[in-house]
């Protein structure tokens, strides 16, 4: 695609030329560059600082000139890693619901694709080591993508990207950059790894070796002297860089078009279309012999009111705009790349940021004020060490000629164990006089230890969040204390839960355009719908929210349910049915865990309502329907042959008698032999009852047992 669409006359769009994206591009990247390198400058010192590197150069030279040590006594790197461990144990999952009353069935296959693709790109992984960005940088950033390199049909997977190669609107001031309107990324690369990214690139590569002239190259150049003792570490400079580095530019920007809100007259959903796709619709309708004609109304009418004109199908419809997302990629002053973005509900980067400044108009993260108490805590512990290690032998002050060998005498004299030669009566003479050692000053160490209880002071994290909490201190005051801590990181978390919402819009957009039936048949396994498929891909996926809780698999949620649980099955008999099926439905587990746990905590509060004891009672009643209706069966029989026989004139008396008594005897016989066995039948039945009773009992009594040390191997 060479061009891009650009709002025109109302209605229609307009084409723009590479020239004029080049254009426009760069007069972008220019201002955010020179908008963000102070950004840039500050993130790369506090990255330096949590990796250790906390001295400036100059001030490490001047120390070891005068025989000094550099410490570092790095207390950054472990709060930073206290903070990242909250996020890690408090982590979150994403679920998709409808807003209005839809297939169960579809949401349900989104939920278990998304669940499955962030399982499979370990994005969750990607999204701490992002989440650490922001903590230390004030900014952390991931891109969403399909990749088919790896995958073969294609998987949406998140990847962490470095927030340094990144270059943002200046006019965004909402958190996360929600309201920016373009982005770029920069990358170094080789130019084959460039030519099997981009294959239909018809350019000359040999001349995209970016020079130092390069606006490109300039993002991460030093925009000064002073700032350039920051950058050594992150892009090659400009005299180290080969014919074969290439520099890729990354541009994505959104577009405010033309669109008509119509209700489409097929399925009477409410939906956005460019002209051309109303064009499209019209000719659709006219193939089913329907003539139809958009009418333009007015904002805040009703767009459902369509109505028949004579035999004119007349559709309603309101003109607005709607977001569109673009992607361009450049080298040098070629435009390699230039398409509609994979994704049309927002960007595939997403960003969390933390705290802003709004002064300067960027983000900070919690390192920036912790630089000034780390840096003067290490001169201090510097100067304290160097006072320590001259302190045991002070000076000298001695007349020239004193010594035999003065350069031998002044090397010597510093060391505890040296003899130093003098000539004969310079003892005697007083030629030479020996100064007392220097005082250590008393209030360094006061203003040193100022200085490192500072640290918490500035970030919040107080010894119970970091690990630290005393032996002797209840259990309930360090929770409280933890609390206390989470409060203060209560913004970052909540920029980490929008981030979540915009990812997950992302991912949505995906599965419901670019998954395959055979990856959504390896997801759900057996149950696999192809009509379900279907249907989510010809649905709006607007019309889902994206809902971020807890997961339950954190290790803190695992803790209280499994503490939950253990409580409830040792109130078990003075717990009402209703009231634990309430209490299961609240925890925060997955839907599917709650229905087996409820099944399972029901039985143990009533065994009568296990299916297996459900199904031995049914065999019982089935068992006493066949004796009944055997012992009505026999009745019958035994009353035709008594009327038959009395109806028999030849028979005597005598034997009529006689048969009668042997009937009734044998009758008698009969009966009792039914009712032993109906009896005997029973008691076996219910021995059955009582054995799976006690089956159910000694399951529910492992399960407990198991329960009880399930937390000590989760730990």
């Amino acid at each position: 695609m060479d061009g891009r669409m650009t709002l025109g006359e109302p209605g229609r769009l307009k084409v723009q030329s590479n020239d004029e994206l080049l254009k426009s591009a760069k007069a972008r990247y220019k201002r955010a560059r020179d908008f963000n390198s102070e950004w840039k400058k500050e993130a790369r010192t506090c990255q330096a600082f949590v990796a250790g590197r906390q001295w400036d150069e100059e001030d490490e030279r001047e120390l070891r000139l005068v025989g000094k040590a550099p410490i570092v006594m790095n207390r950054i790197k472990p709060r930073v890693s206290a903070v990242v461990g909250m996020e890690i144990a408090n982590r979150q999952e994403l679920r998709f619901q409808p807003r209005e009353n839809t297939d169960s069935g579809v949401v349900s296959l989104l939920n278990d694709a998304s669940e499955w693709t962030r399982d499979q790109s370990m994005a969750e992984d990607h999204e701490t080591d992002a989440f650490r960005d922001a903590v230390t940088t004030g900014m952390g950033w991931t891109e969403t993508m399909m990749d088919y390199d790896e995958f073969l049909d294609g998987m949406a997977v998140v990847r962490r990207r470095d927030p340094l190669c990144y270059d943002w609107d200046p006019d965004s001031s909402e958190p996360n950059l929600s309201d920016a309107r373009f982005y770029f990324f920069s990358q170094d690369m080789t130019k084959e790894a460039a030519e099997s990214m981009f294959p239909d690139f018809k350019g000359d590569w040999s001349g995209a070796a970016l020079g130092i002239s390069d606006l490109w190259l300039d993002s991460q150049k030093p925009h000064n002297a002073d700032e350039a003792k920051f950058y050594p570490t992150q892009v090659p400079a400009d005299e180290e860089r080969d014919s074969n580095t290439v520099r890729i530019v990354k541009y994505a920007y959104l577009e405010l078009e033309p669109a008509w809100r119509v209700v489409k007259p097929s399925n009477g959903e409410l939906a956005l279309i460019t002209p051309d796709e109303a064009d499209e619709l019209i000719d659709q309708l006219e193939a089913q012999g329907i003539k139809a004609k958009f009418v333009k109304i007015k904002k805040g009418q009703d767009v459902r009111l369509q109505q028949m004109v004579g035999d004119v199908l007349q559709i309603p419809y309101v003109l607005q705009r709607q977001r569109r997302y673009y992607v361009a990629y450049f080298t040098g002053d070629e435009v390699i790349e230039h398409d509609e973005s994979p994704c049309q509900v927002g960007f595939i980067d997403n960003c969390i940021t933390w705290e802003r400044d709004a002064e300067k108009g960027y983000w900070f993260g919690m390192v920036r004020g912790l630089l000034d108490p780390q840096s003067f805590t290490n001169k201090f512990m510097s100067q304290a060490i160097y006072i320590y290690t001259v302190n045991p032998k002070g000076g000298a002050m001695a007349e020239r000629g004193a010594f035999e060998n003065p350069v031998d005498a002044e090397q010597k004299w510093a060391k505890p164990d040296a003899i130093v030669w003098v000539k004969p009566g310079a003892l005697q003479g007083g030629l030479i006089v020996e100064r007392k050692p220097g005082q250590y000053p008393p209030d360094l160490d006061k203003l040193m230890a100022y200085m490192i209880d500072a640290i918490p002071s500035m970030d919040g994290l107080n010894p119970e969040a970091l690990g630290m909490a005393g032996r002797d201190q209840p259990g309930i005051l360090e929770n409280m204390r933890k609390q206390a801590s989470m409060n203060i990181l209560g913004p970052l978390f909540d920029s980490k839960r929008r981030y979540h919402k915009a990812q997950g819009r992302v991912l949505m957009f995906y599965i419901s355009r670019y998954f395959t039936d055979q990856q959504f048949q390896r997801i759900v396994g057996e149950t696999f719908n192809p009509e379900l498929v279907k249907l989510l891909r010809q649905q709006d996926v607007m019309q889902y929210d994206v809902i971020v809780d807890d997961a339950p698999n954190s290790p803190n949620k695992r803790e209280y349910v499994l503490s939950v649980l253990a409580d409830m099955n040792r109130q078990a008999p003075m717990i009402a049915p209703a009231t634990a099926m309430l209490m299961i439905k609240n925890l925060p587990l997955d839907p599917k865990e709650v229905e087996e746990i409820g099944k399972n905590l029901q039985q143990q509060l009533n065994p009568m309502s296990s299916p297996q004891v459900q199904q031995a009672m049914q065999k019982a009643q089935q068992e006493i329907q066949k004796l009944q209706q055997d012992n009505l069966k026999l009745r019958t029989d035994q009353q035709t042959k008594m009327a038959q026989v009395q109806v028999d004139a030849k028979v005597s008396e005598a034997e009529l008698a006689m048969d009668q008594r042997k009937m009734m005897m044998e009758h008698a016989l009969d009966r009792e032999k039914q009712e032993k066995d109906f009896m005997l039948k029973m008691r076996e039945m219910m021995m059955d009852v009582m054995i799976e009773r006690e089956k159910i009992a000694m399951q529910e009594r492992v399960g407990m047992e198991q329960a009880k040390h399930q937390p000590q191997t989760a730990a």
